[in-house]
């Protein structure tokens, strides 16, 4: 079968074809802080109604699906390094003609930036050890109003 002129091409989407869904946006890989959320989501198109199912697995043949994960978005909240939430995550798009598997990404948690000594130091007062709150200048210690600004 020849395939039409390129004008009429925009032209020929049938949305009852019996094709399997694709995916136009696959999902990325997320990096959070510890205990922060992460969100993975994808971008799925086709004919007849998809339905969407998440896996997780750090050994993509044997992926186990993420419990209640049914649509394009995953979220998955208090992400840390042994909970269980970090590792290699899928989804598989599916439709009454087949199915589409999504390339595999990465959730990684890490711990959050270090603070240098010396820029704690900055915040305190050298001499007295009292926290440097400069709206409160000239006001008893321990009687300190906050106002907004």
């Amino acid at each position: 079968m020849a395939c039409p002129p390129p004008a009429l091409r925009p032209f020929l989407w049938v949305t009852n074809a019996p094709i399997a869904p694709f995916f136009t946006t696959q999902p990325a890989s997320a990096t959070v802080f510890y205990h922060q959320t992460a969100t993975l989501s994808a971008v799925v198109d086709g004919p007849a109604s998809i339905s969407y199912q998440w896996y997780y697995t750090n050994a993509p043949a044997t992926g186990a699906n993420v419990s209640g994960a049914d649509s394009d978005t995953l979220t998955i909240s208090d992400v840390f390094t042994n909970n269980g939430t970090t590792g290699a995550y899928y989804l598989v798009a599916s439709n009454p003609f087949g199915s589409k598997t999504s390339s595999i990404v990465n959730v990684t948690a890490v711990g959050p930036p270090a603070v240098s000594i010396a820029y704690l130091r900055t915040l305190v007062d050298p001499v007295n050890l009292w926290p440097q709150i400069p709206t409160c200048a000239g006001r008893q210690r321990g009687r300190f109003r906050l106002s907004p600004t």
